[in-house]
């Protein structure tokens, strides 16, 4: 008999008044006590108003009048799983959507000022000058199809710049 089937078949016994000092099949007095006693440790059961189960060197006594069924053990014995709580903890999180509210505003105000401070802190030194290429190509330029075509290898090396020049670049175009 499983370890489940083993905690439903004690909880089935609480659940219909039919628990007695009479161990489960494969178990012994001092098991037993111990089985209830990880039962009530896990929440499946609780006691009312005293410990339900009394452990000596010579025999198990449960005082099967003091032992109920929890939420947790009716569930269990339902067959309904317990919900695992799942949490993410994220750093900063800018220009992006999370929960569930139903409405989103963006705002893409990604500024120029921001691109100069991630080049001197994201950029490695050999490519910093390239990056103010592009910052200032984006500055004076009219935004065509394909103007940083020439940056293609630079922008795959440094996807969080693409990202905030992407952004600035949204930003240009929807508030001219």
């Amino acid at each position: 008999m499983s370890y489940d089937d083993q905690i439903k078949l004690l909880l089935e016994r609480i659940k219909n008044d039919s628990l007695t000092n009479e161990p489960l099949k494969g178990m012994n007095d001092e098991q037993f006590g111990s089985f209830i006693e990880q039962c009530e440790a896990n929440d499946y059961i609780s006691f009312s108003p005293t410990p339900a189960v009394v452990i000596s060197k010579t025999n198990v006594n449960i005082l099967t009048e003091n032992i109920y069924l929890t939420k947790k053990g009716h569930d269990f014995l339902d067959g309904k799983k317990e919900q695992p709580i799942q949490q993410f903890n994220i750093d900063t999180v800018t220009n992006s959507y999370l929960g569930n509210n139903g409405s989103v505003t963006n705002n893409f105000g990604m500024s120029f000022e921001y691109l100069m401070s991630f080049i001197e802190h994201g950029i490695e030194p050999q490519d910093k000058d390239e990056a103010k290429e592009i910052i200032e190509t984006v500055q004076k330029t009219e935004l065509t199809p394909g103007l940083l075509k020439r940056f293609d290898s630079f922008l795959g090396k440094y996807p969080n710049f693409t990202s905030s020049i992407g952004m600035v670049i949204v930003d240009i175009l929807t508030h001219s």
